[in-house]
């Protein structure tokens, strides 16, 4: 983790954690503290069937209050596709979250110009014990 020592302009390292143990793929983070201190890490997760699916899932991890743990990851959103939410997550001046993600239906890689994909949003008003996902984002063309 990194802490910005009160009246410091440079960050420091205080220690490694890990977050999250998987021994698919687990990328694409974001992070953010919540208006209360809570704060809260989110990444896409994948096992090794899912990537060859190209499915995948958003999970979410909250720090512990006393902020020595990271705890209960669950699942958020799960569907077709693959979302991704790298950096996205954040807090509004109101006190909720929100985390835009975008669904893909193929790998970065290998997607042509015309693969599916769709904009949702990840949000909790209630900082951080319940969320909800909206429905896609209507695109202009």
């Amino acid at each position: 983790m990194m802490t910005r020592p009160s009246g410091s302009d440079t960050w420091q390292r205080d220690d490694r954690a890990v977050v999250y143990q998987h021994e698919g793929r687990a990328r694409y983070p974001g992070v953010c503290r919540t208006a209360r201190g809570r704060m809260f890490i989110l990444f896409t997760r994948q096992t090794e069937e899912q990537e060859k699916e190209e499915t995948g899932d958003l999970v979410l991890v909250p720090r512990s209050p006393d902020g020595k743990w990271w705890i209960r990851p669950r699942v958020v959103f799960s569907g077709d596709g693959v979302p991704r939410a790298a950096g996205t997550m954040t807090t509004l001046a109101d006190g909720r979250i929100i985390a835009p993600f975008v669904r893909e239906l193929c790998e970065f890689e290998l997607c042509s110009a015309d693969a599916e994909s769709s904009l949702r949003v990840l949000e909790s008003r209630d900082d951080g014990d319940t969320w909800t996902v909206g429905t896609p984002v209507e695109q202009q063309h």
